[in-house]
């Protein structure tokens, strides 16, 4: 009997990497704000403001835009947004991607615990009045 083991990369183990994890994304483009694992993965557009990490998805060939408002509204079936140390630019973030987000579509909030992800996702599901659903919590690798 053989197996394959996979080791956790230190790129699989930043909170970035928690929407990689089975089951998470659906089929389907994907728009990701503040990282770009997710669309090099299902394919998409990245939302990146900082400017090196703009160039690197943009010399990775990725459709990156840098202004959120560039897209048009409900074109996407799932949106991911990786929460920041700025609650308010977290939620400018999750505003425009209910905006860009298709009726009936996947709206995915990542983050560590160190950001207050868990508590993010309860105001967040409390504002929407939906429920929210924590679908990966690991602490360590």
């Amino acid at each position: 009997m053989s197996y394959v083991a996979r080791v956790a990369s230190r790129r699989d183990r930043r909170p970035e990497a928690l929407i990689l994890d089975p089951g998470v994304l659906r089929d389907g483009e994907l728009c990701e704000f503040q990282s770009e694992l997710g669309v090099e993965h299902c394919g998409g557009t990245v939302v990146q403001p900082w400017r090196d990490r703009f160039l690197a998805a943009q010399a990775a060939e990725l459709h990156v835009l840098s202004d959120p408002r560039e897209l048009p509204d409900a074109q996407f079936p799932q949106v991911a947004v990786h929460l920041q140390k700025s609650r308010a630019a977290t939620f400018e973030d999750l505003r425009q991607a209910w905006r860009v987000l298709e009726p009936g579509g996947q709206l995915l909030l990542a983050g560590s615990n160190s950001l207050g992800v868990v508590s993010a996702v309860k105001r967040l599901a409390a504002q929407l009045a939906q429920s929210g659903i924590v679908v990966a919590n690991r602490a360590r690798i």
